[in-house]
């Protein structure tokens, strides 16, 4: 099937558009239908402020409310603008603050709501301080609550007793849990997960 812009009769790659004039709307917001693919001119696009002014919501909420993001989403709100993204998040920290943001800084969001842009949300820290925020505040998956998690607390205070008062090896103790490999093992003997849970006082009962 051929391009839907009038007059071309290159096939189709996305949104009914040749990859020629898919590549020009995303570039710039207007496929110019009434301009030849061949014609290398400059086409004016949406400039960055209207780029992110569209995806704030409206009206503005007051300033004790999240701004929720209404434009693009990855991890962050995010604005295109030519071939790079920006965070919506840090673009609204640097409007309001009239500054750039230092190096090696990220902006923080007080309210744990990653898609608002209220300025009055956002503070700037480092990458420490954002994970030692999901930490204290449990925003982190972790532990049952984590989609793959093939133990409960209960089996990893067993195992734990295990480690600690035999001398069964990793492959062993894994074999007792049929649903968890000798690397699981190894992850919770070393701490690197499961650090919370304190092993058993006791044998579970069998």
């Amino acid at each position: 099937m051929n391009c839907s812009v009038v007059g071309c009769a290159r096939p189709q790659r996305a949104r009914g558009w040749c990859q020629g004039h898919y590549l020009r709307w995303y570039k710039t917001g207007d496929v110019q239908a009434d301009r030849p693919i061949g014609e290398h001119k400059v086409i004016p696009g949406r400039s960055f402020e209207e780029k992110f002014e569209a995806g704030l919501p409206t009206p503005l909420p007051n300033h004790s409310e999240c701004w929720e993001w209404r434009g693009t989403r990855s991890h962050y709100g995010v604005v295109s603008h030519g071939r790079r993204n920006h965070y919506a998040h840090r673009i609204a920290w640097e409007r309001a603050a009239g500054r750039r943001i230092p190096a090696g800084k990220v902006v923080r969001h007080t309210c744990d709501n990653k898609f608002c842009v209220n300025p009055a949300h956002l503070v700037i820290g480092k990458q420490v301080d954002n994970v030692r925020d999901a930490v204290v505040r449990g925003l982190n998956c972790r532990g049952e609550s984590h989609g793959r998690s093939a133990l409960d607390e209960v089996a990893v205070r067993e195992i734990k007793r295990l480690l600690r008062d035999t001398d069964l090896t990793h492959r062993q103790i894994a074999q007792r849990f049929p649903v968890i490999t000798r690397s699981a093992i190894e992850g919770i003997a070393s701490g690197r997960t499961w650090s919370w849970v304190e092993a058993a006082d006791y044998p579970l009962p069998s």
